[in-house]
């Protein structure tokens, strides 16, 4: 994001990374805001100390290779909204002669991509390899009910509930994340393959969430893939939406702004390599910085 100021161009960079489907989009933009000369550049810097980050292709092959080896249920957790993973699932699913399940919101957010014009993204209207899971009506919310209904007439037999995921269970990869955990007490799944590919838990709350999350995989028999808890992932089934350290040189070294403001980071230090391409201010809570 770029704002013009009396000062100059402030640019922030929310949180950016250097590989996966689009990383054209992320040099662009460094290339298009070094052309504003920056005046401040405020800057993510959640995982500076990385050197070399586990990239969504290597993520794709990890899991690609565990589902063809997987007997039985096969299920995916990955975070809402990242739309790339659930593609790379989706490319599995084609490779492994599965079929891709998806929630009610999964579904909606892809049929509202493909209405915007996102290219890549497929209509899971038409693509044959994806289907729609049906929650119990008893506790649709309306806009649940209206997708339900649709997809029904236009596609009855890619409308699993409980029952048919059970049966089918070896030909298809549910993708479930916490919040959906109450449903397999519907499935029954009696094991299968567990694929974790999401952040590890970066406060006491998600810890929790995740010690809840080992103990369903526990009851419902499910082998484990991926790192739940505090440990950062190493066993390559998530790559981080985070620039690594030296993604985070080539940035500064682009843009090259007079200011730079580090945010979002708990190692400040690695900033005051800056300290001889532009000045480098560390924010404090209630102190302005002016420009």
């Amino acid at each position: 994001v770029g704002v013009r100021t009396s000062a100059g161009w402030v640019v922030y960079t929310g949180d950016l990374r250097l590989h996966g489907r689009r990383a054209d989009l992320t040099r662009r933009f460094l290339q298009e805001a070094a052309e504003l000369e920056p005046a401040l550049l405020i800057c993510e810097g959640t995982h500076p100390e990385v050197e070399r980050p586990v990239s969504e292709e290597e993520v794709k092959e990890n899991s690609l290779a565990v589902v063809r080896e997987a007997r039985g249920l096969v299920v995916a957790d990955f975070g809402p909204r990242n739309v790339e993973r659930l593609l790379s699932f989706l490319e599995i699913a084609r490779a492994t002669g599965r079929r891709l399940v998806l929630t009610a919101k999964d579904f909606y957010l892809l049929e509202a991509l493909t209405a915007a014009g996102e290219p890549g993204v497929p209509d899971p209207e038409t693509e044959p390899g994806i289907c729609l899971y049906a929650k119990p009506k008893a506790v649709l919310a309306g806009w649940e009910k209206h997708v339900l209904e649709r997809f029904s007439r236009l596609a009855p037999d890619r409308v699993l509930g409980a029952r048919e995921v059970r049966a089918g269970a070896g030909e298809l990869i549910l993708c479930f994340s916490y919040y959906d955990f109450h449903a397999f007490l519907d499935i029954s799944p009696g094991g299968g393959t567990y694929l974790y590919s999401s952040s590890e838990a970066f406060d006491e709350e998600m810890l929790l969430d995740h010690e809840r999350v080992r103990n369903w995989i526990r009851h419902f028999g499910f082998e484990l893939y991926g790192t739940l808890g505090r440990e950062r992932e190493k066993s390559g089934f998530h790559a981080s939406g985070h620039v690594h350290g030296p993604g985070l040189e080539e940035m500064v070294e682009t843009l090259r702004p007079r200011l730079l403001v580090p945010v979002h980071t708990q190692s400040p230090d690695f900033f005051r390599r800056f300290e001889g391409v532009c000045r480098v201010v560390y924010p404090q809570i209630g102190q302005e910085i002016a420009l």
